[in-house]
């Protein structure tokens, strides 16, 4: 299997607009903004995220019709969306203000950037996240409203339908975090964030009346069901109401893997097909469950297409990270989902067991390797990770894993070229607790990262550095130990959505593969995937031969 050339991110990295009149505050400070927009305001600022840094463009607007919003040029790459400049990368100009004020604009890149962003094969890059917040303002089909709000060609917004990057309530959502007021109902008592903006209270007013009074009359036409004010996916180009929202993704996360495989080389990787589940061994580089702004990309889908399998008719029993490969079992009902995610609860019967390869620098030490580690750990800045901690430590889960067998391993040209070894240790292990990351982090946290793993070699440096510094022990020593290895850092202030230095290697390749396989899933009782023991393996790794 050829790994192809993973996804990037450029310029656009993270920009996040409200293109309405009427525009609901919330949205922006999400991204600790803060900033709220409107037609009537002759001078607002709109921060995006460019080249590692935050800038600041005025924007204005001359009359109703909408919104004038700088264009710009998206081809220049940049390391990933932070405050922080990589001094390696050039910095990039700044986008000039638009020659000509009367004409608005409200989707802010060129059309070919869409285009970019929608083509199958996918580039070779991702061009960073951009969502639109809008109301209807007209009856109508989806793609022809939002052709007409966001003067984009509707044959580009047909597309982003099919993606699965469009989502529609025909009553307008409130946010969670507004302030009551006594002119209010009660039951709306949680409308918007205003805006930090100085000065922007009037304006802020203005524009929750105005959403207030469209709410209203949604309401009175619909009803007050969660239903209707829960925004939806749509699957289809469907008829939309004056009135209603729609939140656009407009740059859906690309997964090039989906495109780089054969249907004949997919029905190789079919382990199992029986008439409650599908056994598969996923490909490197592709995300088992569909993202919030892409269905057509996803392990689901590629087995859906696969099978000739009508879309929705497969979901994840369990998951695996984008980056590694192996064994993944896709129910194809409740009842087998239930069944098997039973099984996987159930550590005191080792019902399943579960066996992994990888690949590190050195060979490790065989036999059981303990660790206690905090799941799902993330301040502000960084991305979610689990981290070692001492035995004892709140909320910690015991981590147990066996190595069975090293050997070295050649490496072929592929992994070889990506990874910039010819050769490494291959480990055997056998998951005895299943946790996030537990085979990564462990390894990890013996000084052995796997190849290819950015995110806890970056982890495992900066907790090194930091032992380092603490080489000469004393009070400061024992109270970070405490903390395992989390740097007792604050974000700066005035930097809102600025990312971590450690977090910038695995955020510039996100979906880059790592040097870990689902090697093997055994069921060691009889049940709903047949007689025990029932095995399905993945064979040699994609490192090691092609498929």
């Amino acid at each position: 299997m050829k790994i192809l050339s993973q996804p990037t991110y450029t310029r656009s990295s993270f920009s996040n607009v409200l293109c309405h009149p009427i525009h609901v505050g919330r949205y922006l400070t999400r991204l600790g903004h803060g900033t709220t927009l409107s037609t009537r305001t002759p001078r607002r600022r709109l921060i995006f995220m460019e080249n590692s840094q935050t800038s600041l463009h005025v924007l204005c607007s001359t009359d109703e019709s909408g919104l004038m919003v700088p264009g710009r040029d998206d081809g220049a790459q940049v390391s990933s969306p932070s405050s922080r400049r990589d001094p390696s990368i050039p910095p990039l100009p700044q986008p000039p203000l638009p020659p000509s004020l009367s004409r608005a604009k409200r989707y802010p890149f060129q059309p070919s950037t869409l285009e970019s962003a929608l083509r199958i094969p996918p580039l070779d890059h991702q061009l960073g996240t951009h969502v639109v917040h809008l109301l209807v303002h007209r009856d109508g089909a989806a793609s022809e409203v939002l052709s007409e709000l966001l003067e984009v060609p509707q044959e580009l917004m047909v597309r982003l339908v099919w993606f699965g990057a469009v989502y529609y309530c025909p009553v307008p959502p409130l946010s969670r975090s507004a302030t009551p007021t006594a002119s209010r109902d009660p039951r709306d008592a949680a409308l918007c964030r205003s805006a930090s903006t100085a000065g922007g209270d009037v304006h802020q007013a203005a524009q929750l009346a105005e959403l207030q009074a469209v709410r209203q009359e949604a309401l009175a036409k619909w009803g007050r069901h969660s239903r209707h004010q829960t925004p939806r996916r749509l699957d289809s180009d469907q008829a939309i109401s004056r009135g209603g929202y729609l939140r656009v993704h407009m740059h859906p996360k690309r997964f090039p893997v989906a495109h780089g495989l054969s249907h004949e080389q997919w029905s190789r990787r079919l382990l199992a097909v029986r008439p409650d589940h599908v056994v598969v061994n996923k490909p490197p580089g592709l995300q088992v469950p569909p993202t919030v702004d892409n269905v057509q990309e996803s392990l689901l889908a590629c087995v859906e297409k696969a099978l000739s399998l009508e879309p929705g008719s497969l979901h994840p029993a369990h998951r695996l990270d984008a980056g590694t490969e192996g064994v993944v079992v896709l129910a194809r009902d409740a009842a087998f989902a239930s069944y098997f995610r039973a099984l996987m609860a159930d550590k005191a019967q080792h019902a399943v067991r579960k066996q992994y390869k990888c690949l590190v620098s050195q060979a490790p030490p065989l036999g059981p390797l303990v660790h206690w580690i905090l799941e799902d750990q993330r301040r502000q800045g960084e991305m979610a990770h689990s981290v070692v901690v001492p035995e004892g430590t709140a909320g910690a889960a015991r981590c147990e894993l066996w190595v069975e067998q090293v050997e070295q391993t050649e490496l072929n040209t592929e992994a070889a070229d990506l990874w910039g070894a010819k050769e490494a240790c291959e480990v055997t292990i056998t998951l005895i607790t299943g946790r996030t990351h537990q085979v990564r982090v462990q390894m990890a946290a013996i000084g052995l990262p796997l190849l290819g793993d950015r995110l806890y070699t970056a982890l495992a440096t900066k907790c090194q550095h930091q032992r380092w510094r603490q080489s000469e022990g004393g009070v400061e020593q024992r109270q970070q130990q405490e903390q395992g290895c989390e740097e007792d850092e604050k974000q700066p202030q005035g930097t809102p959505g600025r990312v971590r230095d450690w977090c910038l290697p695995a955020l510039m390749q996100p979906l880059a593969p790592i040097a870990l396989q689902a090697h093997s899933l055994t069921l060691l009782e009889d049940g709903k995937m047949g007689p025990a023991p029932a095995s399905f393996l993945a064979g040699n790794p994609w490192w090691r031969t092609k498929i």
